[in-house]
């Protein structure tokens, strides 16, 4: 047996010698040659599917401005400050940053805790426009999901009704998961009349908190209410479950900004 390697050996030997290719090598090329187009071909799906999830997040945002859920025109390179609104701006800027993915990739130092911003201040001071400018931020710059809701609607999405059929349970289960699994939930409108909050409402809002800081999931709360009215009208359990946030907060002063109409000879705002 091992005469007959020898001698085949030998045949190749003297093949290669005269054409001048060695088959050995060809086959590594060819072995080579397929890996590449292996790689190749994974390269090309990854930016299919890449170009697909880009696709899928312009289709959201645009859904968003169409919806008039979300102004485009509000960005923070527009938008107007003054002595009532500067600090809230400003806060509001370090706490985008905070959650930009860019900057928790590089930063040597930051909190392990996710940033929750809490803005106060009166209606039409502002409050909207700043959560405007954050979505449009983190939506169009940061490429990821944000969901606005108030309070009304995030306790449509929780609260169980006789009347629920197996799909609406089912619904409402895929939007809850939603809300705490977004990758910016901003909560606009907590405690919009002032009064306190139903014991289901604490439940919720707690559970809402609590589940999106186990994710590390940043979030954005802007009420009506007071700084010293606060603890009062959310109390202990929501209050506690804020403060396991790295807290960002400010208020926005003075009276509402918002267009008016004249009725009667009395101004409304």
């Amino acid at each position: 047996m091992s005469k007959a390697k020898d001698v085949f050996s030998t045949l190749v030997s003297q093949i290669e010698k005269l054409s001048g290719k060695q088959f050995s090598d060809s086959m590594n090329e060819e072995k080579i040659d397929i890996e590449k187009v292996r790689r190749y071909e994974a390269k090309l799906a990854a930016r299919e599917i890449a170009q697909q999830r880009l696709e899928n997040h312009k289709n959201f945002v645009n859904s968003y401005y169409q919806q008039g859920i979300l102004d485009s025109k509000d960005v923070f390179e527009t938008f107007v400050q003054d002595n009532c609104n500067h600090d809230a701006f400003l806060c509001a800027q370090s706490f985008t940053q905070s959650i930009n993915p860019t900057f928790l990739s590089s930063a040597k130092e930051i909190s392990s805790r996710p940033s929750l911003l809490l803005l106060l201040g009166n209606p039409g001071t502002g409050k909207t426009k700043l959560c405007n400018c954050i979505a449009n931020k983190v939506l169009n710059e940061y490429w990821k999901d944000v969901e606005i809701n108030n309070q009304n609607e995030i306790k449509r999405k929780r609260q169980p009704s006789v009347s629920d059929t197996n799909y609406d349970v089912a619904e409402k289960n895929s939007q809850w998961e939603r809300l705490t699994s977004v990758d910016l939930l901003i909560l606009d409108g907590l405690c919009q009349n002032s009064s306190r909050l139903s014991p289901f409402d604490v439940q919720m809002i707690s559970e809402l908190l609590r589940v999106r800081f186990s994710k590390k999931l940043p979030m954005v709360i802007t009420t009506p209410l007071e700084a010293n009215a606060l603890h009062m009208v959310l109390g202990d359990e929501i209050m506690e479950s804020i403060k396991l946030y790295n807290v960002f907060s400010s208020v926005l002063l003075g009276v509402s900004r918002r267009n008016g109409i004249m009725i009667n000879g009395t101004f409304y705002v």
